[in-house]
């Protein structure tokens, strides 16, 4: 299993943008039907993404194996590695899970969202 533990908490905190980090924090930012981390890796281990809710409407954050599960036009939310909370416009929450290496999409669980394009990928190098 790629989940070690699960943790919310606010924070509206968001850092400098690089291409790929050791493992630690990801800034996490979402909006009304988009996504964007400020990392597009990290290396395994236990990684923090802190989510900040740009947007207007509710999102949650999420992480994947990729390719997603979809079917009908809905994210398998079996397939959730980590799930954080939904979060209302101008909201944060914090979510800590222990990641293998492997491909990864970063996603909006709130029904709709993935398939309207809320989702990028992320890897877990070795």
């Amino acid at each position: 299993m790629f989940l070690i533990s699960v943790i919310h908490a606010t924070d509206s905190t968001c850092n400098g943008w690089s291409a790929k980090t050791a493992a630690g924090t990801v800034q996490v930012t979402m909006g009304d039907m988009w996504i964007k981390s400020n990392v597009a890796s990290v290396k395994a281990g236990t990684v923090t993404f802190k989510a900040a809710n740009q947007g207007a409407t509710t999102h949650g954050f999420g992480i994947v194996r990729a390719p997603a599960k979809v079917s009908g036009g809905v994210l398998d939310q079996s397939t959730m590695l980590l799930m954080g909370k939904e979060i209302a416009g101008g909201a944060s929450d914090t979510v800590t899970g222990k990641l293998t290496p492997g491909s990864y999409e970063l996603i909006c669980h709130v029904p709709g969202h993935y398939t309207a394009g809320q989702h990028i990928p992320f890897k877990v190098t070795g």
